[in-house]
């Protein structure tokens, strides 16, 4: 962060990440999105801790501020049959789900203000038990 506007000024960094399953078997009437209780339209959104970062901080007239920040393993867990059955969405369209073709989708959205240098590094790790 790093303030050259010549007067004091917020210096502010956001993002947020989360996963979205694209299917065509989330079409199905069945399927409620536990997030919205609206139909899932084909998609889901799952987001997990922590899934958004936030610094916001006053800077003096040519102040500098580094920040830092290492976030390891959220969403460990994963997703898997029993947390969509947790979450709500019916046991035989979850095994649809898993025995038909998806597109997962890493999204990270972000805001900067009187940011020089910043960067994300955002990755998911796939794994199955077939």
């Amino acid at each position: 962060m790093n303030n050259t506007t010549g007067v004091s000024a917020t210096a502010r960094f956001q993002f947020t990440a989360h996963i979205t399953i694209v299917s065509s078997v989330l079409n199905d009437a069945g399927c409620i999105d536990p997030n919205t209780g609206l139909p899932c339209g084909g998609r889901l959104t799952f987001q997990f801790t922590p899934n958004r970062v936030f610094d916001d901080r006053h800077l003096d007239i040519g102040e500098q501020a580094e920040v830092r920040m290492t976030l390891t393993r959220a969403g460990n867990a994963g997703i898997n049959k029993q947390q969509l059955i947790d979450e709500g969405l019916p046991s035989a369209l979850v095994d649809d789900l898993f025995h038909n073709a998806m597109t997962l989708q890493l999204n990270v959205i972000g805001t900067a203000k009187n940011v020089d240098l910043a960067s994300i590094t955002s990755n998911k790790r796939l794994f199955g038990d077939q």
